[in-house]
């Protein structure tokens, strides 16, 4: 008697969980990133610039600082990758490496920050054809948390 009584409280609980949202929802994260570009085709040889939107979709501040280094937000990570699926990620370490800035930031609940970033300083862009990029950045400092990633967005390199 005692045991099917611990079993219909465990499924009572349970069902009561699901039905109010409390069992297993996935948390929604507190901002989305939204990418884009003003000169979606572009010169070989170019610099390569994204616009990205952060925006606060929680109810609460968040954190939207950056940290640039050569005109790229490193609080962001880059996807760029060609036609084929091959990432264009360079290799090799920049010797035009300067200090960098950090701009601190806070958005309040449905505000929107948008910036630039280089991303040719990071992704090797120089021959022709057709590039996807997409960027994410980290919910939180804690890798465990996760990453909230962009929309993808299309760049035509031409000779």
């Amino acid at each position: 008697m005692r045991t099917t009584l611990t079993f219909l409280l465990i499924g009572a609980s349970m069902l009561f969980a699901t039905l109010h949202g409390v069992a297993s929802s996935p948390k929604q994260p507190a901002f989305s990133i939204t990418i884009g570009m003003e000169k979606p085709s572009l010169k070989a040889g170019s610099d390569v610039w994204i616009k990205i939107t952060l925006t606060n979709t929680s109810d609460h501040d968040i954190d939207c600082s950056s940290a640039y280094v050569n005109g790229v937000d490193r609080r962001y990570q880059y996807d760029v990758r060609d036609n084929t699926g091959l990432s264009m990620q360079k290799k090799t370490e920049h010797p035009e490496l300067v200090p960098g800035s950090i701009q601190l930031c806070t958005l309040k609940p449905g505000e929107s920050t948008t910036e630039e970033s280089r991303i040719s300083w990071l992704h090797d862009l120089s021959r022709p054809g057709k590039y996807t990029v997409q960027v994410s950045r980290g919910v939180s400092d804690n890798e465990k948390d996760g990453v909230v990633k962009s929309n993808t967005t299309a760049v035509t390199v031409a000779e």
